[in-house]
């Protein structure tokens, strides 16, 4: 799947088969969250090959991305879950060698962008706290705006603890510095959705309910829940355990919903009586 989405042809439909007689077209939208060296291998020799041949695709693919002004966004989000993507830790860069590595012409001014793929937002993408602490000094604005990129599941507006958030157990450095940065922890994308919603480690839950994220927080256009943004990746248990309120999932979206789309939920959905919930 990797290397069909990092083809050249990425747009062309994947196809699934699930049985005999059942085969299904299917676009990958959360492929991102599911990267190679996370994977179940039965033999765990396979994982190391895999990881080799995902580092020559996803190089072809910055290649073929590279100095189009129209892909630039997608390229730096590659660019920055390089490391994450293939396994290898992340790298420490020089500000010379950062701004060559994605394609900023003006590290100071980058910094200081809020909309787009800034520098702040290639230092939380790549892990690079050192990275982001020179930002600082150069006055970066940490109260970033991410573009929308549904190509690798990010609606617009994403923040930077978004960002840190949705790279699970390897985010959690970047994230805690964020936090201490003082970045605010209820801030949400422009769905409504906030940080604790693109958890898929407990740790960054708990990282945010410590720096005052609130569990039940729902904002406007969409009210979503932290709750219903992380059943479909795996601090579901966490947040219950912090009080998350399951009855402001069902006011958000019906028992069917749930059911359908947040498959990891079902266990929760089944134990709960509750009279309101939209059928």
């Amino acid at each position: 799947m990797w290397c069909k989405i990092l083809s050249s042809r990425s747009d062309v439909p994947l196809v699934g088969v699930s049985s005999a007689d059942k085969v299904d077209f299917f676009l990958a939208l959360r492929w991102v969250d599911s990267p190679v060296p996370e994977g179940n291998f039965s033999v765990e020799a396979d994982r190391e090959v895999c990881c080799r041949i995902t580092k020559a695709a996803l190089e072809a693919k910055l290649g073929q991305l590279a100095g189009k002004r129209k892909h630039l966004n997608v390229f730096r989000y590659l660019a920055g879950r390089y490391e994450d993507f293939i396994g290898t830790p992340p790298r420490t860069r020089t500000p010379e060698s950062f701004a060559s590595n994605f394609h900023i012409t003006s590290l100071e001014k980058s910094a200081k962008q809020r909309k787009g793929v800034t520098a702040v937002a290639c230092a939380v993408l790549s892990g690079d706290v050192g990275m982001l602490r020179h930002l600082v000094k150069c006055r970066a604005q940490l109260d970033i705006q991410m573009p929308e990129l549904w190509e690798v599941g990010l609606p617009p507006g994403c923040t930077a603890l978004n960002l840190a958030c949705t790279r699970g157990s390897r985010g959690l450095d970047i994230l805690e510095e964020l936090l201490k940065l003082r970045c605010d922890a209820n801030a949400c994308d422009q769905v409504g959705g906030p940080a604790l919603c693109s958890c898929d480690d407990d740790r960054a839950v708990e990282l945010l309910v410590r720096y005052n994220a609130d569990i039940n927080f729902a904002k406007p256009p969409t009210k979503t829940p932290a709750l219903c943004g992380v059943c479909a990746r795996g601090a579901e248990h966490r947040l219950l355990c912090d009080g998350a309120e399951m009855v402001l999932v069902c006011q958000a979206f019906s028992r069917a919903s749930l059911t359908n789309v947040y498959r990891r939920f079902d266990h929760v959905v089944a134990s709960i009586q509750l009279p309101f919930c939209r059928e």
